[in-house]
């Protein structure tokens, strides 16, 4: 998964809920 370095926010592909869950 590929993360935008400068904000970290994921791609539209990627919802907060995942990449929270991904991170714990």
């Amino acid at each position: 998964m590929d993360y935008d370095k400068d904000t970290f926010a994921p791609h539209e592909l990627i919802t907060r809920e995942e990449m929270a869950a991904m991170i714990l």
